[in-house]
């Protein structure tokens, strides 16, 4: 009984479990991006007759087109100040909450609901609270004598990527603050009561004791909340469609728009293929940069 039977360790028998798992794995992972891959080298048009080759020229002529940069553009300020944003705030409820108070543990809760809400539910929520005629916004801004005339937040080229970032970062902040409550609770608390004993102020134990020791969380949370915001669809396409004047369309928002809209699916998958580039390298220089400070 207590010899091992024969072949029960060979490496092969590992291999032939775990095969199938990985097959599937990479079937359904690597399968849909060597298509898409493929599909961006063709002009196809649902709308069209067949597939004509363009190769290389068509990612020149996606980048020609007056919209591309615009995009671009708009990911770029749409990415870091919801990144940032969702960082300073869910910080600030992060280091407030970790604090005793009365009902603290009920506001811990309170902190994550609007991420556990669906994006679409929250944006058709914001899209009623920033309504021109009937939101409560501008209702409330005129009643205190803020406004004199209604604002149509969402419909302003100049308004509608700020109010976008805002309900974005309303919805995701929560869990922003439930990762660094996490990162506060592993701190030892000897290092605070060191801190007391030297003399050190609260900034100080701020800036040196807590900013340190989470200092990893920080860096993953970041890197993950900027690679969801850059591809969060459904706060845009709620919200505003891209528009006004494609003021607020990221290329999550503008792919979708043209495979299902245009029936252009090469150019869709084109920006699709450029956008997980531009990601990917983006991820890497900032894994390297940080692994560098360490």
């Amino acid at each position: 009984m207590g010899r091992k039977k024969k072949g029960y360790d060979s490496p092969l028998l590992g291999i032939a479990f775990t095969a199938p798992t990985v097959i599937l794995m990479i079937v359904l992972l690597f399968g849909p991006m060597v298509y898409q891959g493929i599909m961006s080298l063709y002009d196809y048009n649902l709308a069209g007759s067949g597939h004509v080759f363009t190769g290389a020229g068509g990612y020149l002529d996606l980048f020609r087109a007056p919209g591309t940069v615009q995009i671009f553009k708009n990911a770029l300020v749409w990415t870091i100040f919801v990144t940032c944003l969702q960082f300073l705030v869910g910080l600030w409820a992060a280091l407030t909450v970790n604090r005793k108070f009365f009902a603290h543990s009920f506001f811990k809760a309170l902190i994550i609901v609007p991420w556990i809400i669906p994006g679409t539910v929250a944006a058709m929520i914001w899209r009623l609270f920033y309504n021109a005629q009937l939101g409560f916004l501008n209702t409330a801004l005129q009643r205190i004598g803020i406004l004199e005339r209604y604002v149509d937040w969402l419909g302003e080229p100049q308004l509608a990527m700020g109010s976008a970032i805002l309900v974005a970062v309303w919805k995701g902040f929560g869990f922003s603050a439930l990762m660094y409550m996490a990162g506060l609770q592993s701190i030892p608390q000897e290092l605070y009561e060191a801190g007391d004993v030297d003399g050190v102020n609260v900034f100080q134990k701020f800036f040196y004791i807590t900013l340190p020791g989470m200092a990893n969380i920080i860096k993953t949370t970041l890197l993950l909340t900027g690679i969801w915001t850059f591809n969060y669809f459904e706060i845009i396409y709620v919200l505003t469609g891209g528009g006004p004047l494609n003021k607020t369309h990221i290329p999550v928002t503008y792919i979708y728009e043209m495979a299902f809209k245009n029936a252009n699916m090469g150019a869709s998958s084109r920006l699709a293929v450029i956008s997980m580039v531009l990601v990917g390298i983006v991820a890497v220089i900032y894994l390297k940069l940080t692994n560098k400070e360490e």
